[in-house]
């Protein structure tokens, strides 16, 4: 079966397999070839070669680590920057974890204790799956296809993960579709031997920055950072280009790059003509081009239509480990796919500056909010699906409990639109989803505990996955510059007030690069990446269609019993509402997708 499993990660690794066995153990890799092209094949070894590893994912400061060990007595055979994990580990264990600068799904051998660890990267940028099997044994992987290829007997869905999938547009991790399938968390690394099975976080490295008294001290602070992870993520012996939005991020991520790099590639979704009702017309690709102009850098441009949209929906969900409804993702999905066709294996993205700076809208709205405990969690309301002016938004927040109010700042399902979708029957013992926002309820909130939520969870959630799994479905390196370890300190020991800076979102990015890009881009507001759904469901009969079919008899919710009886009914009811809903629907018919397609 090792063989099989390997084949459904071929799109991960395409350049390389291997396989190892020893005693009870077997596992094996699939390489996607970025750095030492000729010596870095897996397995590694330390230099006693008694310990072995696989893993997935880039360590940036592994020259560092790397002189440090030789300094110690250890020996390298290749200059690939995985290998150095080895003789970490053999000077280190487990905290050799506490080490490492980068993203990585790590499978390391003990052959001297009998011993296997799985560890994950802090943010949880590369994915990491296991199921435990009888006898303390266990099977593992980066994808959820190649465990459930494991099993002969089709795995038992988890019916809370398909519960939650709605509220959010994926199921929160450590759940995944399938109950005894799950995701290693983040941060944390496993230990398994005939005796002993348990997980345990690792320390994440934390940085002190000094001289930290005004302003314009942490601004310089953030220059210095973020140049810096650019410079980290570069690390590459193949082509590497960068997502390119008309946004802030993309364009410093792209125009510190495009100093590093000649003939930077970069590239850019563009939509149809139609107004999207959460940010005006949605085509930004013209200002992104304007941009890469601006820079003297290649940019492609790739339109999207309901059609093209349409016919991906099924590699979309062949890649996305399970349910997801991030409709984005499509978009990042096909960029991958460009990026391919002009021989790009890496590229850099600017997401998590929005988490980590304080970007997204909906914080605008927190800097008015009261965080004394109130009771309102019925409204049918969230900034994803009204739109009504600033104060009335703002009375509404005021009104809501702390954690319901997580939930509405930029969620989806409401606990009762579900129960009128939802067989209840099957559903009954599932909880609601609110209660991942429970850590909000404790007592002098504020902000910055909205912004660490969002950081903790939505991030890693939905940002992180879309961009590896979308980049990963056609052999492609996708990179960070906004997280690092030196970033996360610096925004974890700072306030929202330090970001919102001139009265402006990312204030202090927009100041810390202030004489890098052109005023249009440094004055432009936040403009998200949505797909127009809710008017493709509207007014085009093959997403009406589509639709229906995901709530007809014909599909596999009614077949299965997921959706109740009277589901169509009310799904129609909230087809006609002023509410938007399509990302909603969206869910289901991805939901009934993957069910056709996979189960």
């Amino acid at each position: 079966p090792l063989l099989k499993m390997l084949d459904t990660m071929k799109n991960r690794g395409p350049d390389e397999q291997s396989i190892y066995s020893h005693k009870n153990l077997f596992m094996g890799s699939r390489r996607l070839a970025v750095n030492d092209l000729v010596t870095g094949s897996q397995p590694f070894y330390n230099d006693k070669k008694d310990i072995v590893m696989c893993y997935n994912g880039e360590i940036y400061n592994y020259k560092e680590l790397k002189k440090k060990l030789e300094n110690k007595g250890y020996n390298f055979r290749s200059r690939c920057d995985g290998e150095v994990i080895c003789n970490l580990f053999k000077e280190y264990e487990t905290e050799a974890f506490h080490h490492l600068e980068g993203m990585f799904a790590i499978t390391l051998w003990s052959t001297k204790t009998n011993t296997l660890y799985l560890a994950r990267d802090f943010v949880g940028e590369k994915p990491l799956y296991y199921s435990k099997l009888k006898n303390n044994g266990l099977v593992f992987g980066s994808n959820i296809k190649s465990i459930n290829l494991f099993f002969k007997k089709k795995l038992d869905l988890n019916y809370q993960g398909i519960w939650d999938f709605p509220t959010f547009l994926w199921i929160p991790e450590p759940n995944t579709i399938f109950k005894n399938i799950l995701c290693l968390p983040k941060a944390s690394f496993l230990k398994i031997n005939t005796s002993k099975f348990e997980i345990k976080k690792y320390k994440i490295k934390n940085y002190f920055f000094n001289d930290m008294d005004s302003t314009e001290k942490k601004i310089l602070s953030v220059k210095e950072i973020v140049e810096s992870s650019v410079q980290e993520k570069l690390l590459s012996d193949v082509p590497v280009g960068t997502f390119l939005s008309s946004g802030i991020d993309s364009s410093i991520i792209t125009a510190l790059a495009s100093r590093q790099i000649k003939n930077l590639e970069t590239f850019s979704v563009g939509f149809e003509k139609i107004k999207d009702p959460f940010h005006g017309m949605a085509d930004e690709s013209r200002l992104a081009s304007e941009f890469a102009k601006f820079l003297g850098v290649k940019n492609y441009r790739i339109r999207l239509d309901e059609n093209n949209v349409l016919n991906s929906l099924d590699i979309f969900s062949d890649n996305s480990d399970g349910p997801f409804g991030v409709s984005s993702g499509i978009g990042v999905l096909l960029i991958a796919k460009k990026a391919k066709e002009q021989g790009i294996k890496v590229l850099l993205s600017g997401d998590g500056a929005d988490e980590y700076f304080g970007g997204y809208s909906w914080y605008s709205f927190l800097n008015n909010v009261d965080f004394n405990d109130k009771s309102d969690n019925e409204t049918f309301f969230t900034l994803n699906n009204f739109f009504q002016n600033d104060s009335e938004v703002i009375a509404k927040l005021n009104k809501m409990s702390k954690d319901y109010l997580g939930y509405a700042l930029h969620y989806y399902a409401h606990e009762k639109e579900k129960r009128n979708i939802f067989n209840l029957e099957i559903f009954k013992d599932s909880k609601t989803s609110i209660r991942l926002f429970s850590n909000l309820k404790k007592l002098n909130i504020s902000i910055d505990d909205y912004l660490d939520h969002d950081r903790d969870f939505y991030f890693t959630n939905e940002m992180l996955r879309k961009l590896d799994r979308m980049c990963m479905a056609f052999s492609i390196e996708s990179r960070i510059p906004f997280v690092s370890r030196k970033i996360r300190s610096f925004c974890k020991n700072s306030n929202f007030s330090d970001f919102f800076l001139n009265n402006n979102l990312k204030g202090i990015l927009r100041l810390a690069f202030k004489d890098l890009l052109p005023e249009k881009v440094l004055k432009r507001k936040k403009h998200g990446f949505n797909f127009p759904i809710d008017f493709w469901l509207k007014n085009s009969k093959k997403w009406h269609d589509l639709l229906h079919h995901s709530f007809s008899e014909e599909s596999a919710l009614f077949k299965l019993n997921i959706i109740d009886k009277m589901s169509l009914i009310n799904l129609r009811k909230m087809l006609n509402q002023s509410k938007l809903n399509g990302h909603t629907f969206f869910c289901y018919i991805m939901l009934n997708k993957w069910l056709e397609r996979s189960y």
